[in-house]
């Protein structure tokens, strides 16, 4: 496990892309904490099979950053790497806000963590939830 920390006003989600690809890491855990200058973030609505987003401009708290990097199984996409993160957010009130890390999240200050998985994660196609999901 190693720790390592992003660049004032980079974009969360690509950053933590080109780091794992950076790395040639293709399978891993990453865990967070810092504040956003702003937030990009969505829903998922089950009946409509959608992200529905929600942006929040305004400076934020990184309470909690978690998610994972994975091959997707279609060789269609021009990219293989799969980002999946969730973050849980605070405004200056408290109040919380969460969901999937989108595009659009400006990073004030974000250390992280990576853990390298031991076994390569695939994600799939799953049609009847409209998700790219692991298959064992």
């Amino acid at each position: 496990m190693k720790m390592y920390s992003l660049k004032n006003g980079c974009d969360l989600l690509e950053s933590l892309l080109d780091f794992a690809k950076n790395k040639k890491i293709k399978s891993c855990w990453i865990f967070g904490i810092g504040a956003l200058k702003q937030a990009n973030i969505a829903w998922y609505n089950q009946k409509k099979e959608k992200y529905e987003e929600i942006s929040i401009k305004e400076d934020l708290e990184i309470i909690s950053l978690s998610g994972n990097i994975s091959l997707k199984s279609d060789s269609n996409f021009k990219d293989d790497v799969f980002p999946h993160f969730h973050i849980s957010l605070s405004d200056k009130k408290g109040q919380t806000y969460g969901g999937h890390v989108l595009k659009g999240c400006k990073v004030f200050v974000c250390e992280f963590m990576v853990m390298q998985s031991l076994n390569q994660k695939v994600r799939f196609f799953d049609k009847d939830r409209g998700l790219w999901l692991w298959h064992d």
